[in-house]
């Protein structure tokens, strides 16, 4: 059985001076916000993580970037859940699973890949593939001793989808994401 820390993307941190905020990540022209279906995408993650036998617990609550990273310590993956937003009309939609640019081993590209593939072909959107990144959460993670560390961005949250349509797109997303990392750690890397 793996450990699977999931990241809900934005949402409650602590601030500089040590107040807790609320960040609610990009919102669209309906009013709905990246985190609402972060947290759609991540239940359905850990609860399906869940059903395949794995351990998946949620980091906690507001804790800054870094220590949202830091917090992936005692733990094989560290999952933060987010959406995308372009501020304008893009010609179509597309996935993107980000990691750590600085990573000294493949773990984290080969389960970028994996999960970036899954979620494309759950949603029928065009895969982006995986990209490195000099995320402060991500930096964070490979300080510990996870094994892999990624960021999702599922699909644009502004590009005029009703929000019941993006609900059930988080929710398979989040589906998605839990069967990639499950046949990751089963099969080996």
């Amino acid at each position: 059985m793996s450990r699977i820390l999931i990241d809900i993307g934005h949402g409650f941190y602590c601030g500089s001076q040590n107040e807790e905020r609320f960040d609610p990540g990009a919102v669209n022209q309906a009013a709905v916000s990246e985190f609402s279906l972060n947290v759609v995408s991540a239940i359905a993650l850990q609860q399906r993580l869940q059903s395949l036998g794995q351990f998946a617990a949620f980091c906690p609550y507001g804790l800054s970037r870094f220590d949202r990273g830091l917090a992936a310590a005692g733990y094989d993956c560290f999952i933060s859940v987010h959406h995308n937003a372009a501020g304008k009309p893009i010609k179509q939609q597309y996935v993107r699973v980000l990691h750590n640019k600085n990573s000294h081993t493949a773990q984290d590209r080969i389960l970028a890949e994996r999960v970036a593939e899954a979620i494309a072909n759950i949603l029928t959107i065009t895969n982006f593939d995986a990209e490195p990144a000099n995320l402060e959460v991500l930096r964070a993670a490979r300080k510990t001793n996870v094994k892999a560390s990624i960021l999702t961005e599922a699909f644009f949250i502004d590009q005029g989808l009703s929000e019941a349509q993006m609900r059930i797109m988080a929710r398979n997303a989040g589906y998605a994401i839990a069967q990639a990392v499950h046949e990751y750690f089963y099969f080996g890397g």
